[in-house]
């Protein structure tokens, strides 16, 4: 027997072969784990002596499958006038060949009988029909000439009445893991593949079941953004009410007071002075009076109540879900999603996610209460002074470490993680940079010391005679060491000029906190500050080129016009009065081919790419008009426009004109609002309001205040 043979399920004494509903494959996953079953014959002599089935099959340790008998599904024609068929030309998909003599390349002209059986030692004798149905049960039977069991059931329906069981053709085909699969030719007689009931009826539950899933997330889906959405405030008779984008009001103006809607939440108070909580279906998410005070802070609520403890207050997500417990006599935001608390006689600090990572416990006589100022900056750590009682210290914000012991001495918080301590016995302050929860760097030699770049490790140390030196803060050491050099300062490089009086030149070095990182020569920089990583240079009489900071030129080209680079590293170059748009790998994202190109305010810019993944530029058509084109050198909306101002830059919008007619133009749908020259105008997150007059972000009027 094929090690490899498909499971057969034996029931009520009868073998039916597993097919796969749209091929007729027996099912790969039905191989037994154990050994194959084997199913050695022995010549009967008498009925006494006859095996039954039970003692000649080895069970194997692992359960068969149980499939009761099912009579195949088959396609049959109705009993019925003939008609005409049409012909339709039948689909023969290529077959692989197997090259082996075993293969018979002739279509399946009846039942498919698995090799197993062909091949089984116990089929190989002409036995009598009495001694089939007492070794493999009622019903079967075996053809004349292939010894093959056939189920009497298939010999007898109607539907196989033109097949032959004699010389039925079977096809073997040898798949990569050497199982053999007896598989039903395509082309088979019968039309279509034979498949069971059984198979049949899984479809519904499975059709049911699938329905149920897409459902569900579909209103999931809808759930969220139903309870995402952001309603506009409108005031009418000094009352407040809220509306959709498509101006149909959805709360009346009857609240007292209302917050603008963040995450799908707004707050009001009723005519009694309780506090609501409103979603963006206009319902109460938070009952008028469950809470004594509601207020949002950087993205999170703070809330009071009353408790058996008496009114506390805790921390809530933008999800109106508990960070804290009611638990806290006050809490404070101070910025940098940190707050302060006081309880009982403890006071300390809450980071983010509602943890306390500093407490300090008082005495009866202390003052209760507690200052916090967190230093500015882009570190991955962030540093603050806390000052309780005249006493200060400085932890880090995110896990309350203390990296400064406590002093009475005024500290000072600068940016970028520097810290002022003044000391009444010197004559200049100490300062300290802290890093890693370690004070990385200490001197009360300068006056004034600050950190233009944080990543940079380069602060700019300025003496009491205004002598500035550039400190290493990863080793303390002064960059601008040499007397006899000139240094240059900005975005975090230092260049250096020196002259080769064997080649009587001047050499420019380039250096940051590891050291010198590259130079060069014979070319003359404009201003000798880098900016972005690249320095502008003058490579013969009035054309430009840029230098990167390992002192190569970008590219062969040059230009007329260069600016220096913008932190989103693009910059504006020109040749023969045609001008462009240039990255820091020398590419012209923008060809060289307008009248003038200008970038947006650095804010606005950061705007439409963070928020909306645009990146806009200004750029003046022939015509002296202007339009705005994208950085991929498309014209994303023509030059019609005379000028343009800026509006505020945390929004999409400027102010263009037509002429000397204004409009209020939103850069990413296009859409216009008309205004006037003195027009009042607010922006929001989701309208515009003009002179009381309230406008979607697609130009639409809303709304009209009475």
């Amino acid at each position: 027997m094929d090690n490899d043979a498909k499971n057969i399920s034996v029931e009520n004494d009868a073998i039916e072969m597993p097919f796969t509903e749209d091929t007729g494959d027996v099912f790969e996953d039905a191989k037994p784990e154990t050994d194959p079953i084997e199913m050695p014959f022995e010549e009967i002599t008498t009925e006494e002596e006859k095996p039954t089935i039970e003692e000649k099959i080895e069970v194997p340790s692992e359960p068969v499958v149980e499939t009761p008998i099912e009579t195949p599904i088959v396609e049959t024609p109705a009993v019925e006038t003939p008609v005409e068929p049409e012909v339709v030309e039948p689909v023969v998909e290529e077959t692989p060949v197997v090259p082996t003599e075993e293969v018979k390349e002739a279509p399946v002209t009846g039942p498919i009988i698995d090799e197993r059986i062909i091949n089984n030692p116990i089929y190989n004798k002409k036995v009598s029909d009495s001694q089939v149905e007492d070794r493999v049960g009622p019903g079967l039977s075996l053809s004349e000439n292939s010894n093959m069991i056939i189920d009497d059931r298939i010999k007898n329906n109607p539907a196989y009445q033109n097949v032959s069981f004699d010389n039925s053709d079977v096809k073997v085909d040898a798949i990569s893991n050497n199982k053999d699969v007896i598989q039903k030719d395509k082309k088979s007689v019968f039309g279509k593949n034979v498949f069971s009931l059984k198979h049949k009826s899984i479809l519904l539950p499975v059709i049911a079941f699938l329905f149920a899933v897409v459902l569900g997330i579909y209103l999931f889906i809808s759930s969220s953004q139903a309870k995402t959405v952001n309603l506009i405030r409108i005031s009418e008779a000094n009352k407040v009410g809220y509306m959709d984008s498509d101006g149909t009001i959805v709360v009346k103006s009857k609240y007292l007071s209302g917050t603008e809607f963040y995450n799908g939440f707004a707050i009001v108070k009723n005519d009694n002075n309780l506090y609501c909580v409103l979603n963006g279906k206009g319902a109460f998410e938070v009952p008028c009076g469950n809470y004594t005070y509601i207020g949002l802070y950087d993205g999170k609520y703070i809330a009071s109540k009353i408790t058996n403890g008496g009114l506390k207050q805790a921390l809530l997500n933008k999800d109106l879900d508990n960070i804290t417990k009611f638990k806290y006599d006050n809490i404070s935001y101070i910025n940098n999603g940190i707050f302060t608390f006081r309880r009982d006689a403890t006071v300390g600090v809450l980071n983010s996610a509602g943890k306390e990572i500093y407490k300090f416990e008082l005495d009866e006589v202390d003052d209760k209460n507690i200052i916090l100022e967190v230093s500015d900056s882009k570190s991955k750590n962030k540093y603050a002074r806390i000052k309780v009682n005249d006493s200060t210290t400085i932890v880090n914000i995110d896990t309350g470490k203390e990296v400064y012991k406590y002093t009475l001495n005024e500290v000072s918080v600068l940016d970028n993680n520097i810290f002022s301590i003044k000391d009444p016995e010197k004559e200049n302050n100490t300062y300290i940079y802290i890093e890693d929860d370690e004070v990385k760097f200490s001197t009360n030699q300068y006056k004034v010391i600050r950190i233009d770049d944080y990543n940079s490790n380069i602060a700019l140390c300025i003496k009491n005679n205004s002598k500035v030196d550039y400190i290493n803060l990863t080793n303390s050491n002064i960059i601008n060491n040499n007397d006899n050099n000139e240094y240059y300062y900005n975005d975090g490089i230092v260049l250096e000029k020196t002259h080769d009086f064997n080649l009587n030149t001047d050499v420019y070095n380039i250096i940051d906190y590891t050291g010198k990182i590259g130079s060069f020569s014979s070319i003359n920089p404009v201003d000798k500050l880098f900016y972005n990583g690249m320095l502008k240079v003058i490579v013969y009489e009035d054309k430009y080129n840029y230098i990167n900071t390992k002192g190569k030129t970008i590219s062969n080209k040059s230009y007329d016009v260069a600016d220096n680079f913008e932190e989103n590293g693009y910059a504006v170059v020109a040749n023969n009065e045609k001008y462009g748009i240039l990255d820091t790998k020398a590419n012209e994202i923008v060809s060289l081919s307008y009248a003038g190109i200008e970038q947006l305010d650095k804010d606005l810019y950061k705007t439409l790419k963070e928020k909306y993944d645009l990146e806009l530029f200004v750029f003046k058509a022939d015509n002296n008009k202007l339009g705005f084109i994208t950085n991929k050198n498309k014209e994303y909306i023509p030059a019609t426009y005379n000028s343009y101002e800026m509006v505020d830059n945390d929004y999409p919008f400027v102010k263009v004109y037509y002429g000397s007619e204004p409009v209020l133009l939103n850069l990413v749908n296009k859409k216009e609002i008309n205004i006037d020259n003195d027009s009042n105008i607010q922006i929001k997150d989701n309208y515009v309001i003009v002179n009381n007059k309230y406008y979607n972000y697609n130009g639409k009027l809303i709304y009209s205040a009475k």
